[in-house]
């Protein structure tokens, strides 16, 4: 009988099936490509040969220091080194097609088999190491670049070597967009092609004590550590990479969860409602109530897990498609039980949730008797349907307010419904327009400047230092001008973890002046002193601080304090960031090599001239347009997250279209009778029309005014849990209202479609069924 049941009751049945197999298509997804991620991450580089630091460090005095504390094998152990070469390079391919790096890592090779860490030739011949006048690229350099195989290029610093592109390689180290060095391998006989000054050792080793005393040691005795990474690091870059899509699949997963369940439970309390005589008359039959909640059940569950079985196969392609794409930088690793495992569970909860509701709604079948059942005319008892605003009129529009006020539950739903959607599919359509406007706005979510040039150097000496300042000072295509070093001031002033808690990762940064260059303020003011700090809005929270308190920072192993004068947003290095001044480094006898020069033109059209005359009064400069590599380090960030957001805006797109004809099919039906007895009555067919859809209008217009109200208000909140750079969350009026207006244009549109059918409606027909 439930077979017939669900024969009987094919439209509503078909649209519950399609509703839950895209919402457990879409949680299946989320929650089998967040479980892989996470865990594919971990066992890859829980890998025992692993190192847990990897540093380039181009003091002999400090690397001897490190060499000895290894032999004593008490805060480091299986210490490795490679001669390498780090420093701001210009690549060319032999075309002479430019292109820069910022920060390249070159290091030099015997055997990959020796290595502690893991390479994997993706391209190329399987050889130990790379040839004489060889190098191996990774392939995050080689898709950014497009750089194939056989490919020449020649490097600067090697005095102008060229070199044969002779493997593209996966490196364990090199895995993730977030991590902005690009690692590359040579031969250890081409070592001597390069510059001395941009050569040193590249050091790997494992904690032979706890992390912290290891972290504190480096910290305090190791000035010159240009490149340093942990393993721990590693594994938070390629979460990163991850860590938006699957906040933004997961927050989507629930949200068309509860949806869903409120859409099935919508649909039964409408089915139970029109088949009160059907339950009377299997009563008057013979039937128990829990024979009769069996049909009903049994109904339900099979089209519950025929419909989430099929969502939660279409999951696995396609989480394994998203898994793939964005762990291809570390390695393919496939399908495996775990999908199974999750894919079993949506299915059971998706169902034993459905059931649940299914059984709660059946618990009404008791009180309904065999006679009342076929008495009843199809108006529930109670005053229910008791409200009416207009009376004594025949106006369709203050008619229809009279239905919304009389069948209060179906309006409610009907406008929860339209709330929901509407708000998530809101929220993902602004989050796609965040990410798409995300380069206009790099400075703010990467705490930068926003300047017309960026200058990537090592400014070595007070000399050059001095240089530098007097040609800006007196070219006068120069507006204002910044400099300083960007992530490695904390080499020299360090974090007090001990006072404050210690922090996965954080980066502080100097500069000479930020006034005039684009830098983003939340609240307070730019530093204007030595002793005066910034510091992002996520380490205020970490160290429960606020503007005007000090903060403890560990100098020459005594402690100093910096008053707290401003706060911004950003969510490099966790969105741990402090901003301090050059003068804090003069103050406390710091000389370090400044890595960044930021320059405001007075015009943009004076960039390459400005651009050529820099580069040839300075050599081993590179002036670049804007940000530099800065905005393509946004771009990889963020790269992973719009595609997934514009498929799950068009699941919801479509989840929405559905929910309109549901709701409009389940108010056809439920106005059938109304509208034979009405047109006996001899309303016109038009008339009933316009009542109907103003009924629909106005429902619809308050569901999207409600979801408005949610999106203004929960919206941006829900993104600060993961983008921890307010003034980067933007989101369009545009397209907000474009969206609103085309889904109550579609809401119509089927609304009239589905009035056509009152044309055919015989009052005589319906009074003899």
């Amino acid at each position: 009988m439930w077979k017939k049941k669900i024969k009987n009751s094919k439209l509503s049945f078909f649209l519950i099936a399609v509703i839950l197999m895209v919402t457990s298509s879409l949680l299946s997804t989320s929650r089998i490509f967040i479980d892989n991620i996470n865990n594919s991450i971990t066992d890859y580089y829980s890998n025992p040969k692993f190192p847990d630091v990897y540093l380039f460090n181009s003091s002999k005095k400090e690397m001897k220091l490190l060499e000895e504390k290894a032999s004593e094998g008490k805060i480091i152990k299986d210490l490795q080194e490679y001669k390498a070469m780090y420093s701001s390079m210009n690549i060319n391919k032999l075309n002479n097609e430019k292109f820069n790096e910022d920060r390249n890592l070159i290091i030099s090779i015997k055997n990959i088999k020796d290595l502690n860490w893991k390479l994997t030739i993706l391209e190329g011949e399987n050889n130990p190491s790379p040839g004489h006048g060889e190098i191996w690229i990774s392939k995050i350099l080689a898709d950014k670049k497009d750089l194939r195989l056989n490919d020449i290029i020649e490097i600067d610093k090697a005095n102008g070597s060229k070199f044969k592109v002779s493997a593209i390689i996966n490196d364990s180290q090199n895995a993730s967009l977030a991590n902005p060095a690009k690692i590359m391998y040579i031969n250890e006989k081409d070592v001597n092609l390069f510059d001395k000054e941009v050569t040193g050792e590249f050091a790997v080793f494992k904690y032979a004590s706890e992390k912290e005393d290891v972290t504190k040691y480096i910290h305090d005795n190791f000035a010159s550590n240009e490149y340093y990474m942990e393993k721990y690091y590693l594994i938070l870059n390629q979460l990163a990479d991850t860590g938006l899509v699957s906040v933004v699949m997961t927050l989507a997963g629930i949200l068309t969860l509860i949806s869903g369940i409120i859409v099935v439970m919508f649909t039964l309390r409408n089915n139970l409602k029109k088949e009160v005589k059907s339950i009377g008359t299997y009563k008057a039959l013979g039937f128990k109530a829990s024979e009769i909640k069996k049909i009903y059940s049994k109904a339900y569950l099979f089209v519950g897990v025929i419909s989430t079985t099929i969502g939660v196969a279409i999951s696995f392609p396609a989480a394994y498609i998203l898994q793939k794409n964005i762990l291809k930088y570390l390695g393919d690793f496939g399908y495996n039980i775990r999908y199974f495992i999750i894919g079993g569970i949506i299915i059971a909860f998706f169902n034993v949730i459905i059931q649940l509701f299914v059984t709660l709604e059946l618990r009404k079948i008791k009180k309904i008797s065999p006679i009342a059942a076929i008495s009843m005319t199809g108006n529930p008892k109670g005053g229910n349907r008791s409200w009416v605003l207009f009376r004594n009129t025949n106006n369709p529009i203050a008619l229809s307010i009279n239905d919304i006020l009389k069948d209060r539950r179906l309006s409610l739903n009907v406008c929860v419904i339209t709330t929901i959607y509407m708000f998530t599919t809101l929220l993902f359509i602004n989050t796609n327009h965040m990410f798409a406007v995300s380069n206009e706005n790099a400075n703010i979510w990467l705490n930068l400047h926003k300047t017309t040039a960026t200058i990537n150097t090592n400014i070595t000496s007070q000399e050059m230092e001095n240089d530098i300042v007097n040609y800006l000072n007196e070219d006068r295509k120069v507006e204002n001008y910044g400099y300083g070093l960007y992530l490695n001031a904390g080499n020299y002033i360090k974090y007090d973890s001990e006072k404050y808690g210690a922090l996965d990762v954080y980066a502080i940064e100097s500069f000479s002046t930020y006034d005039n260059l684009g830098f983003e303020i939340y609240e307070g003011r730019l530093p204007g002193k030595f002793n005066e700090i910034n510091v992002s809005i996520q380490m205020l929270s970490d160290t429960n601080l606020k503007i005007g308190e000090k903060m403890n920072f560990k100098i020459n192993g005594k402690d100093e304090e910096f008053l707290i004068v401003g706060s911004f947003g950003s969510i490099k290095y966790g969105g741990r960031n402090v901003r301090l001044l050059n003068e804090a480094m003069k103050h406390y006898n710091f000389k370090p090599d400044y890595n960044t020069i930021v320059v405001q033109l007075e015009n943009k059209k004076y960039y390459d001239d400005f651009k050529k005359d820099f580069e040839k009064k300075f050599k081993g400069t590179s002036v670049q347009a804007d940000l530099g590599n800065y905005n393509q380090l946004l771009k990889d960030m963020t790269s992973m997250v719009p595609p997934v957001v514009t498929i799950i805006s068009v699941f919801m797109l479509i989840l929405s279209a559905l929910n309109i004809i549901t709701i409009i099919s389940i108010i056809m039906m439920d106005e059938r009778r109304k509208i034979g007895i009405q047109k006996a009555l001899g309303f016109t067919s038009r008339f009933l029309k316009v009542r109907i859809l103003s009924r629909i209008a106005i429902l619809t217009l308050v569901g999207i005014a409600a979801a408005i109200c949610m999106h203004e208000i929960i919206s941006k909140p829900l993104i600060e849990l993961v983008i921890t750079s307010p003034n980067a969350i933007i989101f369009s009026l545009t397209k907000t209202i474009l969206y609103c207006f085309v889904t109550f244009f579609v809401m119509l549109l089927f609304a009239f479609i589905g009035t056509l059918r009152i044309e055919r409606i015989n009052a005589i027909e319906l009074m003899e069924e």
